[in-house]
């Protein structure tokens, strides 16, 4: 690559407010499998990440909106002809709604996934430092902010990390990145990208749209500057054929 530079509602204490607080599903969303009645998402979902996926990573067709399919590049979810044959397409140029990013998880790994969000970077770094295993990456984004997104040219180069082979675990999933991805319930475009633990433990942020690869302490301002960071998690149980139908996928 170039320069390499959940949310817990406390229980009511009368029925009738825990009704009107179950009324409300912008507050309890749990991605749109949950809304069918899918299994709950309460696990951060991670995939295993090889040196070759970064080293190797070839755009040949950059695209506005190609975030999401970097990531799912970057991932190894999909091979370079593929990820460049998606950003020729409209998505390249459209992106993917929050929605249909889930849907693709729950069809790649037969889970049901969710994005789920903190207004606080406090709180989604502090997720990632306690639960991201080393040789694994997760998922990761924000809403943007104006101004935000402005390419750094002072960033120095970094070495690639070396993240080491895979553990042997299929680390349930994982996709990101271009300029935005299209959030249906949020004002704004919205942004991904992948974050990485090497196994020597240190956590990388990882975004070939803004073609940077960098220490996440280092990079932590830069993310700061947005807001509504998102993590995608996963549920514990698989989703039946029947469960898949329900969200528009035939298992």
């Amino acid at each position: 690559m170039p320069k390499t530079k959940t949310r817990i509602n406390k229980k009511s204490k009368n029925s009738r407010k825990r009704k009107s607080v179950k009324k409300s599903p912008s507050k309890l969303r749990g991605g749109i499998g949950e809304q069918f009645g899918l299994p709950p998402c309460n696990i951060l979902a991670q995939f295993p990440i090889q040196d070759n996926f970064i080293t190797e990573f070839k755009r040949a067709v950059p695209k506005p909106a190609d975030c999401f399919i970097n990531a799912l590049q970057l991932a190894g979810l999909i091979d370079s002809l593929n990820a460049n044959i998606m950003r020729v397409s409209s998505a390249g140029s459209t992106g993917f709604s929050k929605e249909s990013i889930e849907k693709i998880f729950i069809l790649i790994k037969n889970h049901n996934f969710d994005f789920k969000s903190s207004k606080n970077f406090d709180v989604f770094l502090k997720m990632i430092r306690e639960r991201l295993i080393p040789g694994h990456a997760v998922f990761a984004g924000y809403d943007t902010n104006p101004g935000a997104m402005v390419q750094d040219e002072e960033v120095p180069d970094v070495p690639v990390p070396e993240i080491g082979e895979p553990l042997g675990v299929d680390g349930i999933p994982i996709p990101p990145s271009p300029w935005y991805w299209r959030s249906s319930e949020f004002a704004g475009p919205a942004h991904i990208f992948i974050i990485a633990r090497a196994q020597d433990g240190v956590i990388y942020y990882i975004d070939p749209q803004l073609n940077l690869i960098c220490n996440i302490d280092s990079c932590a301002d830069r993310i700061k500057l947005n807001s509504n960071y998102f993590l995608l998690f996963n549920s514990t149980a698989q989703i039946t054929p029947d469960q898949a139908r329900m969200v528009g996928i035939l298992l």
